[in-house]
């Protein structure tokens, strides 16, 4: 394959930065493996950060792929895949190295660089994006970094789709990516491992350094002195030890490396040697230096005042010692116990307490690491097989590895955080809790100051953003003070020719407390700037103007023979460019300033939202000759003040919904202020069909989109149909506003019928099969309302024959699917046989019902016929007359 770039004609990257200020790595790092349960490893970093986050450039380079990847859908709108939202791919040259840097999850409107275009080291580039803007992702940030230059066709390139490589089921692909905070950290700083700020070898150091080279300690780490050798006092400033800090970002480890001047020679702290004395004691004044690396210790019990070596020794320590005659002794627990030796040195008779470190009592300890990290360990418990952490009673995750460590990471700054630990065995069972920690983050990080510098043969003229509530702004250059400045400039004179400088800026407040800071490196001697003038005057929608950038020469040779001379432009969509003009210019002197080109512009008659500067970016491209050097140079950015206006728009839902006609409509309406300056009060109007619904006198609202004047207005009730919803703000054109045709929103909502009840006769059936003329006959059965309204109060009547009204009963009200059970004896003698009874819900009919014809049932009534009673005269005695006895 033939390479698009085998030479390259920009800018190198002598160093790189993160790409966010607060760039903390989750769960989801550089070759993690099935986290989503895709059986894939992760080809980048996922680090914590909400929408709006800026994304700066790690170093200069150029755009090779910029561009939206939406998300796909179903025909009924529901998520089907995700994707990378806005993406970048920036090819990077570190120092010879070619690199592709994957920037993704982003919001595409916030895009500051096209492709083709060159970014600069620290370089804004846009925001990360939310749930919608991102891809379909919770908000964080994935950050890749390919080995290797850009391929001509990505998409065809030999391991796939390039540009969409955030996973790969093919593990060894992993080595064709760095791993980002690794390289990030190797590449952050010029080599400084056991360097002083100055770039002198510190060679104690350096010798240690390489004979742990088989622990991979990292790069340098900067724990409050910076990453260069630098000495550490102890609190009341009587002692001090020279010190380096190392952090393997891919293991979490951190490593110092302390040197003793009087043995010259450096020892390593690690593990818990390190962050106990780093944080838990005064080190250089509590223990001195090492005197020697760390060693194994066996613990053996006293038994009868002596150590008994016939028991089985059950615990191992490491042990180091300090000058001062006091030693650490730490399990692989992080179990820390401090033990003065009196001197003694390497005497292993050493007798110490098993508290904590007994298997008995579980203590958790922690400190935060940054503003958004703490980190937390315990130490072990006997037979215990998980390390369950709570954080405000809630479980968070698990002590691991072999010194039962946990960091905590996505947290607030300056917020306190309660933890504890459970020991639990390997059936789950809890064995012991420890006691509530508290821990509070550090503050968050300081604000971002943009630094532009130009440079002569032997000076630096330095230029840098203000910053609200600053007093003054102290000056550094390589690490060294130069000055404060209580304006946004300053001048450093009597540099050496040739030399790169790095400039940083410090904004302080009255009580000198920090701000904000800002870095920026430049060479002396030679450097080619193009700039534009300054404009003072804010500019506002519908104006025009110009721009000149004008070509500083700021080397000690001619330019010369400028040829490819081209002019492309970067502009917001309101913010048009309507000519420019750049003519080769002929031989530029050393050290003058000649106009380069000039631009035309014209704004439109909107601002899109929290606008408060233009950012006309316009690049020249040229080449041009100067001693034996040929340089292809890009132009500047000119930030143009927007001038104060106000523009209110208000905001309604496209459909309210549908309501039930009799109940009170309510509308939620937005009213924002899309410009730049707070709105005088206006008044806002509702209109549904032709009629005005409200009218009410809204407050001031801040421009910018800060702070949106949000309520839910009621409409009124209505009867059935569908309405048509209008808003209109500033309904009396009371406001001055840079846009009047965006004052009106519309929606509709829909008013159905009032759900009505339906009241029918359920199981209407005589109580017995039969009854005789002598007992009351009872009936039976249920009214139910199987409608989707509710009723009042009802009548239910029994009829015999149909039109005579025989028995009236009462039925409470019902609401919808709601029955009531009726038992009714009737007066009414019924003759023998069959009767057919009628039963009417509603019977009086003061119920409005959905249905009225279905409000009847019957039932038949069966009355058994009375029969004679039978009488039984015996035989011989029916009908005889008795006479007397003489008679025949």
């Amino acid at each position: 394959m033939i390479s698009i770039n085998q030479a390259w004609p920009y800018l190198v990257a002598d160093t790189v930065r993160y790409p966010l200020d607060n760039y903390v790595v989750g769960s989801n790092y550089f070759g993690r493996y099935n986290l989503l349960g895709n059986n894939k490893w992760h080809l980048g970093d996922d680090a914590s950060a909400i929408a709006g986050t800026n994304v700066y450039a790690i170093g200069n380079g150029i755009v090779r792929h910029a561009a939206y990847h939406p998300p796909s859908y179903d025909a009924n709108g529901l998520l089907v895949s995700r994707n990378y939202g806005g993406m970048y791919i920036i090819e990077h040259d570190v120092n010879g190295e070619k690199t592709c840097a994957l920037y993704v999850h982003m919001n595409f409107a916030t895009f500051a660089k096209n492709e083709g275009q060159e970014v600069t080291k620290g370089e804004y580039l846009g925001q990360i994006g939310n749930y919608d803007q991102n891809g379909g992702w919770p908000e964080h940030f994935h950050f890749g970094i390919r080995k290797g230059e850009y391929p001509e066709n990505p998409n065809e390139y030999i391991y796939g789709d390039w540009i969409f490589s955030g996973y790969t089921a093919n593990q060894s692909v992993l080595d064709y990516w760095h791993n980002p905070s690794d390289f990030i950290a190797g590449h952050s700083q010029n080599i400084v491992i056991a360097r002083f700020s100055d770039g002198a070898i510190h060679q104690p150091i350096l010798d240690c350094y390489n004979s742990f080279s088989s622990l991979n300690l990292g790069q340098p780490y900067d724990n409050g002195g910076g990453v260069y050798v630098h000495q550490w006092y102890s609190q009341n400033g009587s002692a001090w030890v020279e010190i380096q800090d190392f952090r393997n970002s891919a293991t979490g480890e951190y490593f110092a490396i302390v040197n003793n001047p009087r043995l010259s020679q450096a020892f390593l702290l690690k593990g818990g040697f390190r962050w106990y004395y780093m944080t838990a004691a005064d080190g250089p004044g509590f223990f001195g230096p090492p005197t020697v690396s760390e060693r194994l210790i066996d613990y053996y019990p006293i038994v009868d005042g002596a150590f008994d070596y016939t028991a089985q020794s059950n615990i191992l320590y490491i042990g180091q010692d300090f000058e001062t005659g006091k030693m650490l002794l730490w399990r692989e627990l992080n179990c820390i116990y401090v033990v003065d030796t009196g001197g003694s040195g390497g005497d292993d008779l050493i007798e110490i307490a098993l508290v904590p470190g007994d298997g008995q009592n579980l203590i958790l300890r922690g400190w935060a690491l940054s503003s958004a990290e703490i980190y937390l360990t315990a130490n072990a418990i006997n037979g215990a097989a998980n390390y369950l952490v709570y954080r405000n009673e809630s479980p968070i995750g698990n002590l691991a590895g072999g010194n039962l460590e946990l960091t905590v990471s996505g947290l607030t700054p300056d917020t306190s955080y309660e933890f504890k630990v459970k020991a639990l065995d390997a059936n789950g069972l809890l064995l012991k809790e420890s006691g509530s920690l508290t821990v509070t983050t550090q503050t968050a990080a300081i604000g971002r100051i943009d630094v532009i510098l130009h440079a002569d043969l032997f000076s630096i003229i330095a230029d840098w953003t203000e910053i609200q509530g600053a007093d003054h702004y102290d000056v550094f250059f390589n690490d060294n003070f130069f000055g404060s400045s209580g304006d946004c400039h300053c001048v450093i004179n009597n540099l050496d020719l040739g030399v790169n400088y790095q400039i940083r800026i410090q904004a302080r407040t009255f009580t000198d407390e920090l701000l904000a800071e800002g870095t920026a490196s430049i060479m002396t001697g030679q450097n080619i700037k193009v700039y534009p003038e300054a404009i003072n005057a804010p500019v506002g929608p519908n104006q025009q103007g110009r721009v000149n950038f004008f070509i500083r020469n700021n080397t000690a040779y001619p330019l010369t023979n400028f040829t490819n001379c081209l002019v492309n432009w970067d502009e917001p969509q309101w913010f048009m460019v309507a000519s420019h003009s750049f003519p080769p210019p002929g031989e530029i002197p050393p050290w003058t300033t000649t106009l380069l080109y000039s631009v035309d512009y014209a704004t439109a008659d909107f601002c899109p939202p929290a606008i408060e500067r233009i950012a006309l970016v316009v690049v020249a491209t040229f080449n041009c000759q100067y001693d034996n050097f040929t340089s292809a140079m890009r132009g500047g950015t000119c930030l143009l003040a927007v001038a104060p206006f106000v523009d209110l728009a208000p905001s309604l839902a496209a459909d309210l919904g549908r309501f039930n006609s009799g109940d009170e409509i309510v509308c939620p309406i937005t009213i924002s202020n899309i410009g730049n300056s707070q709105s005088a009060p206006a008044r806002l109007e509702i209109w549904v069909g032709e009629a005005l619904a409200v009218s009410v006198l809204i407050p001031e609202i801040p421009g910018l989109n800060r702070q949106p004047w949000n309520q839910t207005m009621p409409l009124g009730i209505f009867p059935e149909g569908n309405y048509q919803v209008r808003a209109v703000i500033d309904s009396l054109n009371e406001v001055n506003e840079s846009l009047e045709d965006n004052n009106i929103a519309f929606s509709a909502f829909t008013a159905n019928p009032a759900p009505r009840p339906d009241l029918v006769i359920a199981g209407f059936a005589p109580a017995s099969p039969e009854f005789t003329g002598s007992e009351p006959v009872c009936l039976a059965g249920a009214v139910l309302n199987q409608g989707l309204g509710s009723s009042g109060p009802s009548q239910l009547g029994l009829f015999f024959p149909p039109e005579t009204l025989i028995k009236t009963a009462e039925i409470p009200g019902l609401n919808a699917g709601e029955y009531h059970d009726f038992s009714v004896f009737i007066d009414t003698a019924l003759p023998d046989g069959t009767s057919l009874i009628s039963a009417l819900a509603d019977s009086n009919g003061v119920v409005a019902e959905s249905d009225e014809g279905n409000n009847g049932a019957e039932c038949s009534v069966v009355i058994a016929e009375l029969a004679l009673p039978l009488v039984h005269i015996p035989f011989g005695c029916r009908g005889k007359t008795s006479k007397p006895d003489g008679d025949k």
